[in-house]
């Protein structure tokens, strides 16, 4: 059965921009997923060291290839089989599991999994919750407030030298933030303010690391 089958237009446009943020973040990391690199690979058991590398090659062709086939047909199948080729690569090493690999992941199986749409966007929103919650809850240490806060933040881009000790613990704030709004958005009536206040955040992080920041 076709997604277009099962759920309405909105959601549509929804799991193909997931996918397309997939494949932009494929091509940006390709290295990653190929045999060849720098650093070596560290599969999740020995038994992949004997399989060919050109495996690996052709696994991240076709989970490629299904990701634009997906685009333009997302297809339940088809979304299964994209699921299944990401695990598997990713069995070859350790490093491919990244974060966003995670999320990817997740949001594309309940989207291939789950067939009622009102269930669908309940799941979405539960992982979402759950990202922007353990995002937050990750920026609370030591090496966030210096290596982020204090250098990034303060010192290159405010211009703000100072070791202050008040201004320093402040920068928890922005962990404390995250994880508010991350709960936020599993409660319908604070759902619309945390979607705004995470673009904003999101807008700000986008200011300090391009070509203004």
């Amino acid at each position: 059965m076709l997604l277009s089958v099962s759920y309405n237009r909105s959601t549509r446009w929804l799991i193909r921009g997931i996918l397309l943020g997939w494949l932009l973040s494929k091509f940006l990391s390709y290295r990653l997923w190929l045999p060849e690199r720098s650093f070596p690979l560290l599969p999740v058991a020995d038994l992949f060291h004997s399989i060919p590398p050109i495996v690996q090659v052709i696994l991240f062709g076709l989970s490629v290839a299904t990701l634009l086939i997906s685009l333009f047909m997302p297809h339940r199948k088809l979304l299964i089989l994209l699921l299944l080729l990401e695990i598997l690569s990713c069995l070859f090493d350790q490093n491919r599991w990244q974060p966003w690999e995670y999320f990817f992941l997740f949001t594309i199986a309940a989207a291939a999994l789950l067939r009622d749409a009102h269930a669908l966007r309940s799941a979405w929103i539960t992982l979402l919750g759950g990202l922007y919650f353990f995002s937050g809850l990750y920026k609370i240490n030591n090496g966030f407030i210096h290596d982020v806060w204090q250098q990034l933040l303060l010192h290159r881009w405010l211009h703000i030298h100072t070791s202050n000790t008040w201004l320093l613990r402040a920068g928890y704030g922005i962990g404390c933030v995250e994880m508010l709004a991350g709960i936020a958005l599993l409660l319908p009536g604070f759902r619309k303010q945390a979607a705004l206040l995470l673009l904003f955040l999101h807008v700000v992080i986008l200011w300090v690391l391009g070509p203004l920041g």
